[in-house]
């Protein structure tokens, strides 16, 4: 399977992640290649980790305890909590809705999940149905007409839309705020895959086992369920910060040495606007530069600004 996690890498870093995601789990890379011991290590080391962190009651109440008791002040209402053997984070939900019929069932959750391997958290909201239908029997029941219950996810709402606004931004901001070192993952980041890993070998098929979300996540959420809202909300939080060039810092020392003269000779006035955003290399463009826009008027295209006054 090719791994198709990419990104704008010019503008964005999402590199933690796949780190992470390779310190805890062995990427397969084929039968030939692959370390049987080095895999069963990485999934015991990341058995333990789960089982400290959620199941060992002493570890959960220091660490979630006072969180989740955060939370219901917070919201005045129940957080449902989830437990799962072979998810990595801490997660749960707040209903939003919950209709019933006779034979059927429609509930609103915002979920959330917040990594145990790294600085992650995320949240969307789930749209779920469920319909009891009759069903023959089958070998070994006991003769007769049976009922059936039947459960589909109908959609997720992955940014703060909708009906899921208000709750969606309040649920981030408490979260951001008792963990500021986290960041949101984006849902686009979320249902990226990663060649070789494989969350649950026993469960679902290999699409949703290897995507981000499951990894750093786990719930096995199935990342093809019809999508509401924004798929890249949050991606500002992933930003590379802009490095400047040698040329860049260069104009900038030479402006401060421009400025720091002028205000030696008292001649601050003298340094306009017109002088600091001068473009001296303007005049020295090839004609080939000159780009028309409907035959109206000419620009010329350029890279640099120049800083300087000669």
């Amino acid at each position: 399977m090719d791994n198709s996690f990419s990104f704008n890498e010019d503008k964005y870093d999402f590199s933690s992640i796949l780190s992470t995601i390779e310190k805890h789990y062995y990427l397969e890379k084929g039968e030939e290649e692959d370390d049987a011991l080095l895999a069963d290590e990485k999934a015991h080391n990341l058995e333990c980790l789960i089982y400290d962190s959620v199941f060992n009651p002493k570890n959960y109440k220091l660490k979630w305890g006072e969180f989740e008791k955060h939370l219901r002040q917070e919201f005045g209402k129940k957080i449902h909590l989830l437990a799962y053997r072979n998810d990595p984070s801490f997660q749960g939900y707040i209903s939003l809705s919950n209709q019933k019929g006779k034979n059927f069932r429609w509930t609103k959750e915002l979920r959330f999940y917040i990594s145990l391997l790294g600085p992650y958290y995320t949240i969307f909201g789930l749209d779920m149905t469920q319909i009891t239908l009759e069903r023959a029997s089958t070998w070994g029941e006991p003769e007769g007409v049976k009922c059936q219950t039947f459960s589909s996810f109908q959609a997720i709402t992955v940014s703060p839309e909708f009906e899921y606004r208000e709750t969606f931004l309040l649920l981030k901001q408490k979260i951001a705020g008792w963990f500021p070192d986290y960041k949101f993952v984006p849902y686009e980041i979320n249902r990226e895959q990663i060649a070789g890993v494989k969350v649950d070998p026993d469960r679902i098929d290999d699409r949703i086992k290897s995507s981000v979300h499951n990894a750093l996540f786990g719930s096995l959420i199935d990342i093809e369920i019809p999508i509401r809202g924004d798929v890249e909300y949050g991606y500002h939080e992933w930003l590379r910060e802009k490095v400047p060039s040698e040329e860049e810092l260069e104009n900038v020392k030479l402006l401060e040495v421009h400025l720091s003269q002028n205000r030696t000779e008292g001649n601050l006035s003298t340094t306009s606007l017109y002088k600091v955003w001068k473009f001296k290399a303007l005049s020295e463009l090839p004609d080939s530069s000159q780009k028309n826009f409907g035959g109206m008027i000419s620009f010329p295209s350029f890279e640099i600004l120049d800083f300087t006054d000669t």
